[in-house]
């Protein structure tokens, strides 16, 4: 039976780091025989894969037949953020040393980069790290194992713009008359008192509808949206596709024609990955807005505004926050539960939220 391989690390039960940390554990070997090893090692891996295809359609006339011809196209990246390889035990040219059976232990270190990007898992791509364990034994395969870990990158609001704390006010006018007919415009106001934000807070959204056209408004839809955008770097012409995810949706408001009417409406900021916005990635980039739509009768089209927002770990500080009463079960807010995280990183707080996907 070959030797069995476990590798553990310290400080953290859950595989869970914040960039910048050091990454140490052990390696423990289990022989349950005298076994030859002409080595150990262990290789630290962090990089992002995407991966998508597409398929195009073209249809054509031959001799008075249609025919449609498809075509394929693969597109896909791969882009590394670490890789650090050490022996601990001997090394490729070694002289083999016989185990005798028991558990052998070896331990390992690994300062980890303050710039890793947080671990991610999309529809479309990943970020992983992976810790890879090889033993090398004369005449015979060589034995591995793979174990994952994650990494969080604390992203601290109050290191970035200054603009985060400023009030983002955004406005739309919508003119629904056509060639048969006229009508007065709509006109959709929304407000947002900052736009760095952290998960567990809460974010009023002002708006204002000044509908004086003869249209009426079913109701008023707001949204906390999450974009994700991946890209290929295995083609000459570089390629991207973007996955837009509802993280929070809320409606509300119904509203006759020619009438005005301000209101205000919270959502809370779930848990999720912080915005990657500044850190140069290459492959895949997240980042977060607020949408207001106001759905209309019969086929118009909605008219809409959008919030751009940016979500850190570490929330701003200086910033007089809104004292809200609410009810944790209120669908108002969008979320069932709300754990404010008080300042502090992903990292200091044991509930974390990274899931290990298997390929």
């Amino acid at each position: 039976m070959p030797p069995v391989i476990n590798v553990k690390f310290d400080q953290h039960d859950h595989r869970v780091y914040c960039s910048g940390e050091t990454l140490s554990g052990r390696v423990e070997v289990s022989c349950t025989k005298a076994t030859l090893i002409r080595s150990i090692s262990i290789q630290v891996l962090g990089f992002a894969k995407t991966f998508w295809d597409r398929t195009i359609v073209c249809s054509c006339k031959l001799n008075c037949i249609k025919r449609d011809h498809s075509t394929y196209y693969d597109h896909s990246g791969r882009e590394e953020y670490m890789s650090k390889h050490i022996y601990l035990l001997g090394s490729p040219d070694a002289t083999p040393v016989e185990f005798c059976s028991g558990l052998h232990k070896y331990e390992f270190s690994f300062d980890l980069s303050p710039t890793l990007p947080s671990s991610f898992e999309g529809t479309c791509g990943y970020i992983r790290y992976l810790a890879k364990v090889a033993i090398d034994r004369p005449n015979t395969s060589i034995l591995t194992t793979v174990e994952k870990f994650a990494i969080i990158n604390a992203f601290d609001l109050n290191k970035d713009s200054p603009v985060l704390k400023l009030r983002a006010d955004v406005e739309t006018v919508y003119e629904p008359g056509c060639l048969c007919c006229s009508s007065k415009p709509f006109q959709l106001k929304a407000s947002v008192p900052q736009t760095g934000l952290i998960a567990g807070q809460i974010i009023p959204v002002r708006t204002e509808i000044n509908n004086a056209s003869n249209l009426d408004v079913r109701d008023v839809r707001f949204y906390l949206r999450k974009i994700i955008t991946y890209y290929s770097n295995k083609r000459k012409r570089k390629s991207s596709k973007t996955d837009i995810v509802e993280l929070v949706s809320v409606s509300c408001a119904y509203m006759v024609r020619k009438g005005c009417n301000k209101f205000e409406e919270f959502l809370a900021v779930p848990k999720t990955q912080s915005s990657t916005k500044d850190m140069n990635l290459g492959l895949i980039q997240i980042s977060y807005d607020i949408k207001v739509e106001v759905v209309l009768h019969m086929w118009r089209k909605n008219p809409f505004v959008v919030l751009p927002i940016t979500i850190g770990t570490v929330a701003l500080k200086d910033v007089v926050q809104n004292e809200v009463t609410f009810d944790k079960n209120s669908k108002n807010y969008g979320a069932d539960e709300l754990e404010p995280l008080n300042g502090k990183a992903f990292g200091d707080n044991e509930d974390v939220y990274i899931e290990f996907i298997d390929e």
